[in-house]
């Protein structure tokens, strides 16, 4: 029987390419995603595929902001969480106002 997507998550052997894989699909459950964002902190290359993508819960894409800014502004996500909460661009800012400093916001 094949592994579930969170058992491949879970699962230590699972390769950082599969993970990666993983973090892009847009068919990732969020709990997968949540799992990826907790278990691989130093792995930029999962990171970034969490950050893009849609099914990322929104505390995890503000917490990803700091040090991927372009991939969570630019996930298409972002224009439905606006409308849900039109304070959410406001709070990234305010929360983390330094990735202004040393980071360009490319809109895609």
């Amino acid at each position: 029987m094949q592994p579930t997507l969170l058992e491949e998550v879970l699962d230590s052997s699972t390769s950082i390419k599969r993970l990666r894989e993983i973090a892009r699909d847009i068919t990732t459950p969020a709990e997968c995603l949540y799992e990826l964002f907790e278990l691989y902190p130093y792995h930029s290359c999962i990171l970034i595929g969490v950050a893009q993508n849609p099914n990322t819960p929104p505390k995890i894409l503000q917490q990803l902001f700091r040090r991927f800014p372009n991939q969570v502004i630019n996930n298409c996500v972002i224009d439905l969480l606006v409308l849900e909460n039109p304070n959410f661009i406001i709070r990234l800012c305010k929360t983390y106002c330094d990735v202004f400093c040393y980071k360009e916001l490319q809109l895609d």
